[in-house]
């Protein structure tokens, strides 16, 4: 395969991506800097030919007809990438993220302590539900500063911390040859479910506001009845997420104090 020793120079050099565009040199990413590898231009064909050799014949025909194609790469000396080929300006290009299979600890990052403790935290749904709470109560001529920004400072932190946690969760279990997939259900699961629940709230804050007008309330009036309604039906339902996180979650140094379930956990990780 043309691109094996750029895999292997991406694994020894530990490179974060790799760009493959018509008309300029192959460039790869080490500690945020990107650099040309060779002076010679990639043209045309040779693209092509790299991009065709990565995908398979279904999954050619799909990047014809949507133009861009997403999937992963297992090089068993390597690890695993995750390739992104797209076309622009007429021409196809190429970004290949190399995905370690061995995460630093954070004492090798050097960062500040205190970031280690922020993303650790553990309250961030509380913060969304309570950044909920504050937009249900919003009055109809509401002051920006007294009352939404408090609200949108708690959800944007809240939301932080809430996506850090799952991310780290929801990964923490994946192999490194599967790991491109667990991403892309992580991202698919998130885009699906955020879209569902947008639709019904807005659904739900839509019948409410006709309903309200039709009880004779000023149009200003019962937008935010509306929103009122949906902005508490979001809270309910992180307060039930909470809930269910506090039932069903549970660390593993708490399984591992059970022998009773031993067992059981190594079958299913067999």
């Amino acid at each position: 395969m043309y691109l094996d020793p750029f895999f292997k120079l991406m694994a020894e050099k530990q490179a974060s991506d790799l760009f493959i565009t018509c008309g300029a040199p192959i460039n790869i990413k080490i500690n945020g800097v990107v650099a040309p590898i060779t002076t010679q231009r990639m043209d045309v064909e040779t693209v092509r030919r790299i991009a065709y050799e990565l995908m398979s014949k279904d999954q050619a025909r799909e990047f014809e007809n949507e133009l861009e194609m997403n999937l992963s790469h297992l090089d068993g000396a390597y690890g695993n990438y995750r390739i992104n080929i797209f076309r622009q300006r007429g021409t196809i290009s190429m970004v290949i993220r190399y995905v370690r299979s061995n995460v630093p600890p954070f004492a090798a990052l050097k960062l500040p302590r205190v970031l280690l403790d922020i993303v650790t935290e553990k309250r961030g749904l509380v913060l969304i539900a309570g950044a909920l709470l504050l937009f249900q109560r919003v009055p109809v001529h509401a002051d920006y500063v007294k009352d939404l920004l408090p609200a949108m400072l708690m959800f944007g932190v809240g939301g932080g911390l809430f996506f850090t946690a799952l991310m780290t969760m929801a990964m923490s279990a994946a192999t490194a040859s599967d790991s491109g997939l667990a991403s892309g259900l992580v991202n698919t699961s998130q885009q699906v479910g955020g879209a569902l629940g947008l639709a019904v709230l807005a659904t739900l804050s839509s019948t409410h506001t006709d309903t309200l007008l039709g009880h004779g309330d000023s149009t200003a009036a019962a937008l935010t009845g509306g929103y009122h309604l949906a902005f508490a039906i979001g809270a309910g339902m992180v307060i039930g997420g909470i809930v269910l996180a506090v039932a069903l979650l549970r660390p593993q140094s708490a399984v591992a104090e059970e022998p009773a379930l031993e067992p059981a956990y190594s079958n299913e990780g067999a």
